[in-house]
């Protein structure tokens, strides 16, 4: 692809740096973090590998990340990864509005609401919390915010989607998938795109497309 030099340059520079000094624990995380994209594949295991590694020769670093990771692999590890990022950065909001949104994305509302709803201070967070609620007005509200202030924002089709199927209007939604896949291709979080692919299904009757 168009990245593969850019990539092969960072790797190179990783190397690089790791041959001057192999105690620094950045190099195995920021390959880590390389691994975990979709530039190098979303190599999930080989990021945690990279990441344990980092950790190994600096154990304050990368609880986020692991945390992340193990999240979005759908394991319990990832809540005391978290808890223990917080302990050692408690005034960071970046964290603590990042627990909430993993505790959402697991659909653990209850869990969410308990580490303060008001830390959801992104449109971003409004959408998926009115999504795991199955309300289509509100999400159709802050989506319209969403097109007005992001336009170019991939996840802006995908929300919009998942109104449409919400509201029945099913050929719109399915009409949208190959919008969806086309804009969050190259998006870290292009998984969230797949999930609203499968709503969509879903909600279409669609059972067997919603599970592929």
């Amino acid at each position: 692809g168009p990245d593969e030099p850019m990539i092969a340059r960072a790797m190179e520079a990783l190397d690089r740096a790791e041959s001057l000094n192999p105690q620094l624990a950045e190099v195995p995380l920021a390959r880590g973090m390389i691994k975990w994209s979709q530039y190098d594949g979303f190599q999930v295991e080989a990021a945690i590998e990279e990441i344990h590694r980092a950790r190994r020769l600096d154990p304050h670093i990368a609880h986020f990340e692991l945390a992340e990771l193990y999240a979005h692999l759908g394991l319990e590890e990832w809540v005391e990864e978290m808890e223990q990022a917080i302990r050692l950065d408690p005034a960071n909001d970046f964290l603590r509005s990042n627990r909430f949104r993993f505790y959402l994305f697991h659909g653990q509302l209850d869990e969410a609401v308990r580490t303060n709803l008001n830390l959801a201070n992104h449109p971003f967070d409004d959408v998926f919390w009115h999504l795991e609620m199955m309300e289509a007005a509100p999400i159709a509200s802050l989506v319209e915010d969403w097109r007005r202030n992001y336009p170019e924002n991939g996840f802006f089709a995908q929300f919009k989607a998942v109104v449409d199927a919400l509201q029945g209007r099913l050929d719109e939604a399915l009409a949208a998938v190959p919008e969806i896949l086309l804009k969050c291709r190259l998006n870290p979080a292009h998984h969230h795109s797949t999930h609203a692919i499968a709503r969509i299904h879903a909600l279409a009757g669609r059972g067997q497309e919603a599970l592929h």
